[in-house]
């Protein structure tokens, strides 16, 4: 059997992995659930950072193994998706659904899309009940088992029921959801590590690169506890932390005078760039999904101009002399 296509869970013709040709399997679950499962995961997606091709991709190899084709439409701040069954057309829900701005998460990102193929590939088993004592697992969570059905298994038309594969694809997307994030403890630590080191790598002395692992903390913790904690919008936290970490490494080179005082007060701000959001608007444009690239590119932009922005309004208040 080619690689590229899947065997029917009743013992039919295999369906091409695009979603088109004969053996598309008849689904056990209704299409509004469908509809309301896909938008969630792909709201999810987006949300985590996923790249746009790859969030259509996986949405229509979970509708494969359904029966249904997945279209959809992506804006800046929200997806509009079609459900349709393969063998009726006429049958067909659509759904609107909002980015939640929830940061990026590869780990997330990298689940979903694992989820997506082990449905495709007939992977997707259940486990018993959760053991007692399991942090990982909150009550009434059945966590499923990471391992591959044997050949033998999907030889045999042994794969779960379609029904039961919704429910366990349904568990296991909830429990991607409720994965904690890493220490905010941590991550701050490492900013400030990361922050030294581009400090270093620029040609900072030993002073300039102590300033800058507590500077880059610092503004950290401000973005973390305005837009993370307190809700607020993304673009007044990061000029926020920008001016907050900026000014408080222009103020301690005063304090603590060094060669490169200068490089201090650059670097500091760095890990505020938004590298990902530029990389995914480029992929975005170059795999044709324009719209959708043209979005983030201009989120990026702007969170860019509000990083100038606090570094300006420090060296206004400071008098600093950076060039």
């Amino acid at each position: 059997m080619d690689a590229n296509t899947m065997p029917d869970a009743k013992g039919g013709m295999p369906a091409s992995a695009d979603g088109s040709g004969p053996g598309v399997p008849v689904s056990e679950v209704s299409i509004d659930e469908l509809c309301s499962f896909m938008a969630k995961y792909v709201s999810a997606f987006i949300s985590f950072g996923g790249q746009t091709i790859q969030v259509v991709r996986c949405a229509k190899r979970i509708g494969l193994v359904f029966g249904v084709e997945v279209e959809m439409v992506l804006l800046s701040r929200h997806a509009v998706i079609n459900v349709s069954a393969v063998r009726d057309s006429a049958e067909h829900r659509t759904g609107v659904v909002p980015f939640k701005p929830v940061g990026t998460n590869f780990s997330a990102t990298l689940r979903l899309n694992e989820l997506s193929w082990e449905l495709y590939d007939c992977r997707l088993r259940p486990l018993e009940e959760s053991p007692a004592g399991n942090a990982g697992a909150g009550p009434g969570v059945h966590p499923l088992r990471e391992g591959r059905a044997s050949e033998e298994e999907a030889n045999k038309g042994d794969a779960p029921a379609t029904l039961r594969t919704f429910i366990n694809a349904q568990t296991r997307f909830q429990d991607i959801l409720r994965q904690p994030n890493l220490s905010v403890k941590m991550l701050c630590l490492m900013t400030g590590v990361a922050g030294a080191a581009f400090c270093t790598l620029f040609g900072g002395d030993r002073t300039a690169a102590g300033v800058v692992f507590f500077a880059s903390q610092a503004g950290f913790l401000v973005r973390h506890c305005m837009v993370v904690k307190h809700g607020m919008d993304i673009r007044l936290g990061f000029l926020a932390a920008s001016f907050t970490a900026s000014f408080l490494s222009a103020a301690a080179s005063r304090q603590f005078p060094g060669s490169t005082p200068e490089i201090a007060v650059a670097s500091c701000i760095l890990f505020l760039v938004p590298g990902i959001p530029l990389l995914s608007a480029v992929n975005d444009i170059l795999c044709g999904h324009t719209l959708m690239g043209i979005s983030r590119g201009v989120n990026a932009a702007l969170l860019i101009i509000c990083i100038a922005f606090g570094l300006a309004a420090t060296l206004i208040v400071t008098g600093f002399k950076v060039l």
